[in-house]
C-alpha cells in the first residue's frame, strides 16, 4: 500500500521514497516507544538449550533478529546430511563473539540441536 493511499492524502515523492516503516493512527511511532537494550551474544549463549524452538530463542535474546539466517545442509560427511537453519547473530568485538545457533527440522518445528 502507498503512503497516499495510506494517509489518503498527497505524499511527497521524496517522503514515499525513503519511507521504511509507518504506523497506524494511534498507535506510537518507533522513536515514542522505548527500544529494548541489546542482549549480548554471551546472554544468549548462556540461556540457548538443546531443542529449543525458534520462538523460544527469541525470547531469550529480547526478540533480536538475527544479522543472517542461512539455510544450508548440516551432516555432509555423515550417512544421512540433513537440512538445516543458521542463526548468524555478529558480534560487537572482542568480548562479543559472533554466535550461530543450529536449527534442524524435527516433526515439522525447527529446534535448536547446537551452537557455535
Amino acid at each position: 500500500m502507498s503512503l497516499a493511499a495510506w494517509y489518503g492524502e498527497r505524499v511527497p515523492a521524496k517522503l514515499a521514497a525513503s519511507a521504511t516503516m509507518l504506523t497506524r493512527p494511534g498507535v506510537p511511532s518507533r522513536s515514542e516507544q522505548p527500544l529494548p537494550l541489546p542482549v549480548a551474544n554471551g546472554s544468549i549463549t548462556g540461556a540457548l538449550k538443546p531443542g529449543m524452538t525458534e520462538q523460544q530463542v527469541a525470547e531469550v535474546s529480547n526478540n533480536r533478529v538475527p544479522d543472517r539466517v542461512v539455510m544450508t545442509t548440516c551432516g555432509t560427511e555423515t550417512p544421512k546430511p540433513f537440512a538445516c537453519k543458521v542463526f548468524v547473530y555478529e558480534g560487537a568485538g572482542q568480548y562479543d563473539p559472533k554466535l550461530s545457533v543450529v536449527l534442524e527440522d524435527v516433526g515439522g518445528q525447527w529446534k535448536v540441536s547446537q551452537w557455535l
